[in-house]
């Protein structure tokens, strides 16, 4: 008969036969098959998988040598291994702590395998030895999905939400060796986790990366707010009034050159602002800046005249040259018909026998040298005009290219000016969720609040300034009954000038 606490194995304890039967080493029991019927039936009605492999086993035993004592169910359980189970403290949901995983972790989990053989021949004896090796087809990366689970091979759907690392690597230990019967161990460590959110009014709301011992006041530092009390929003005032100061003052500056370019598109030699303006930037930027812009226009408008000057002294002069040219060219015209005219008079009296042949022949060539001479200042008449026509497109050139790039920087000057209004309104904006900020410190306590996943759903919970911040929070800032609608300061405060405005 079977004993009476081998009547019903555990499977934990015969996964234990199976790992090693699985993995070829050979079980060192001293038999080659079961004592007793019964228990080998019930082996295979119970556990057909590790029956199969045991048996396999057996088959392999006996045609290694003779037939040897019969495996007692002892020795069989005596070879298996218990399942860890959960810890206790695994058991029950603890206390709120920023080490519990949420969903959106990810676990770097690596698994790894026992397992052990006999170093002596099958049916004899030799030294035990234990091999661990990391199963590289389950260890990995995996994320806690929304529903607080782990999904993971052959075990499934995991729930890990709110538990601690060491009871997630109690859990995967004791699934996996229910499944694989295989002796597995189990580590688990977080690769990252989720950011905490933070929304209300403060600079720069948003998602903020987790790190240990952040708290409700290192978390509000990071998003600038100014809407606290305890938060220094005096610096951070001062930090944006200089910086109004600058914008300013660069916007000054840009309408200097503005001023400077329109006067050079009129071609004016002074600025083309009041006097007024002039004397407001001369206190703003100084009088180094205005005579530096001022000089800037005139240089610019001599090198322009200069260059002006000359394409229109050298269409002057290719004028002149081209009426003289012309007046030449008419005269040889005049001289050509006359030699014409003589020669054919000399052509008729030759043909009546009254003037001689050689005063016919001087005729012909004082006319042929006529005609070159007129064809050469005909050639000299064409290259003035070339010359005379190159002269006048190059000052016009010289005109539309000055236009072009004029109004380009005009375009340019626009177009920052605009962005500088902008950013200026923007800081000014700032400036007003700080002075807002202020008068909320004496009157007025901000409410924070906390939306923390758990398993059993989302909390909200109010916290003071220096509470824990988990991962994958959603921190609230409010101002009980207040608009923290923020207003919007004129650039035409203070009565400055209307170059601002």
């Amino acid at each position: 008969m079977m004993p009476e606490g081998s009547r019903r194995l555990s499977t934990s304890r015969l996964l234990r036969v199976a790992a090693l039967v699985a993995g070829g080493f050979v079980l060192v029991v001293g038999a080659t098959r079961f004592a007793d019927e019964g228990f080998l039936q019930r082996l295979r009605a119970d556990y057909p998988l590790v029956f199969g492999r045991v048996e396999t086993l057996l088959d392999t035993r006996r045609a290694a040598g003779p037939v040897e004592p019969a495996i007692r169910p002892e020795e069989v359980v005596a070879l298996t291994v218990e399942r860890p189970g959960l810890p206790a403290n695994c058991l029950e949901p603890g206390p709120a702590r920023a080490s519990l995983a949420v969903p959106g972790d990810r676990l770097r989990i690596r698994f790894f395998e026992k397992g052990g053989f006999s170093t002596g021949e099958a049916g004899g004896a030799g030294a035990a030895q234990t091999l661990v090796f990391e199963r590289l087809d389950l260890s990995g990366t995996y994320e806690v999905a929304s529903d607080g689970s782990l999904a993971l091979p052959l075990l499934g759907r995991l729930p890990v939400q709110g538990r601690e690392l060491v009871c997630i690597e109690a859990a995967l230990a004791d699934g996996y060796i229910g499944i694989l019967n295989a002796p597995l161990d189990a580590t688990v460590s977080f690769e990252s986790r989720p950011p905490v959110v933070l929304r209300g009014p403060v600079r720069a709301p948003g998602t903020y990366g987790w790190t240990e011992g952040l708290t409700v006041a290192r978390l509000i530092a990071s998003a600038g707010s100014a809407a606290m009390g305890g938060y220094d929003s005096l610096g951070r005032r001062v930090e944006l009034e200089a910086r109004v100061r600058e914008l300013r003052d660069r916007m000054l500056g840009v309408a200097l050159e503005r001023a400077r370019t329109e006067a050079a598109i009129e071609r004016q030699r002074a600025l083309k602002l009041p006097a007024s303006e002039l004397d407001y930037m001369g206190v703003e930027l100084g009088l180094r800046r205005i005579e530096g812009e001022t000089q800037a226009l005139v240089a610019e408008l001599d090198a322009f005249e200069a260059i002006e000057s000359r394409w229109q002294t050298e269409v002057a002069d290719l004028g002149r040259r081209l009426a003289e040219m012309r007046r030449h060219h008419q005269i040889a015209q005049e001289q050509l018909e006359v030699l014409r005219q003589r020669r054919e008079e000399l052509s008729d009296l030759s043909g009546r026998g009254v003037t001689t042949a050689a005063r016919l022949d001087a005729a012909t060539l004082n006319l042929m040298g006529s005609e070159r001479a007129m064809l050469e200042t005909f050639d000299a008449l064409l290259a003035l005009e070339s010359q005379l026509n190159i002269a006048r497109l190059s000052l016009e050139q010289a005109r539309t290219d000055r236009s072009r790039r004029l109004a380009a920087e005009l375009r340019e000057e626009a177009e920052e000016e605009n962005l500088l209004k902008g950013q200026l309104r923007a800081v000014q904006a700032e400036i007003a969720r700080v002075d807002l900020g202020d008068g909320l410190v004496e009157g007025f306590v901000p409410v924070v609040e906390i939306e923390r996943p758990g398993p059993e759903g989302v909390r909200r919970i109010q916290v003071a300034p220096e509470d824990e911040v988990f991962p994958a929070d959603l921190v609230t800032i409010s101002i009980p009954g207040r608009d923290l609608v923020m207003p919007v300061r004129s650039s035409e405060d203070d009565g400055r000038s209307s170059l601002l405005r």
